[in-house]
């Protein structure tokens, strides 16, 4: 997915202009909010590697077992597990209406 929307889709494309943080009622469903929002997931896979994803996936799976989270919570909860500073990395894929910088898409290696 990252290969073929990343790097099939121009920065000028519409599919990008869209902030995805916050897509507006009604837009949550919409292809560009869930197709970008995996994107997202997937860059933040590479960006903190695979233990470190899995284990915030769990963790977010347990907390909010039955109900809803935020963005900002979930952005959160990343940064704690991580230890990272993400806030510039995840506001380029959800918050800006314009295509994000270039991610790898190989993982990083375990730490």
């Amino acid at each position: 997915m990252m290969a073929y929307y990343y790097g099939q889709i121009g920065s000028g494309s519409s599919f990008w202009r869209q902030p995805i943080g916050d897509p507006g009622k009604g837009s949550e469903l919409a292809s560009p909010a869930c197709t970008r929002g995996a994107m997202a997931r997937q860059a933040l896979r590479n960006r903190v590697g695979d233990p470190a994803f899995l284990q915030l996936m769990r963790q977010w799976a347990l907390t909010h077992r039955g109900g809803n989270g935020s963005v900002r919570q979930s952005i959160g909860l990343a940064q704690r597990l991580t230890g990272q500073d993400l806030q510039a990395f995840l506001r380029g894929w959800l918050y800006t209406g314009s295509k994000p910088a270039a991610v790898s898409v190989e993982r990083m290696p375990a730490a």
